[in-house]
């Protein structure tokens, strides 16, 4: 914000980043201008405030962080975020083996593990996000070692979450990935 004032100008529309988040955000907004539950689609429900203003919120953090925080700042957020992962990561694998207390989960986290996110859906979703940033950190590391070493354990939480989107997304994020990496 600072920045901005300064500078007296906005130039959001600068970057491929940019470009990808303003066709998602047009996207979104096609999606809620022909949904049938306009409200919903608004809002969200009760229990899941997951509407378009909750998307555009998500998407202007991510247009804030990647236009006014320096290089470093952003690296050092990756890095925190895989740390924190790999202790939910780790979390949910002994959650699965029915090494920590499942009494008070309306689920059994035996059968889907979820950590603490309550749903292996969102746990999954959770973990692959971080497992690109983890090959993001792979890939600009000078000793990767103990990096590629996590990259088993968030495959196996991730197939312990019982959720076939989370499935399906690692293996599509996974191939873009390493397709973007190979095209540079």
């Amino acid at each position: 914000i600072e920045k901005i004032i300064k500078e007296q100008k906005i130039q959001l529309i600068r970057s491929k980043f940019s470009k990808i988040l303003l066709i998602y955000s047009a996207f979104l907004l096609l999606n809620t201008l022909l949904s049938t539950q306009i409200y919903a689609s608004i809002f969200g429900i009760h229990g899941r405030f997951t509407g378009i203003l909750t998307y555009l919120n998500f998407l202007l953090i991510a247009v804030l962080t990647f236009h006014f925080f320096h290089k470093e700042n952003i690296k050092k957020l990756i890095q925190i975020s895989v740390f924190v992962s790999v202790i939910l990561t780790c979390w949910g694998i002994l959650q699965h083996w029915g090494y920590l207390e499942t009494a008070n989960w309306s689920s059994d986290p035996r059968q889907r593990a979820f950590a603490s996110l309550e749903h292996g859906n969102h746990y999954g979703a959770y973990l692959v996000f971080n497992l690109m940033l983890l090959f993001a950190l792979i890939k600009s590391a000078p000793k990767k070692s103990l990096l590629i070493a996590l990259t088993p354990l968030y495959i196996t939480a991730i197939l312990f979450t019982g959720s076939r989107g989370a499935i399906i997304a690692l293996i599509a994020a996974t191939a873009t990935f390493f397709w973007l990496s190979l095209n540079q």
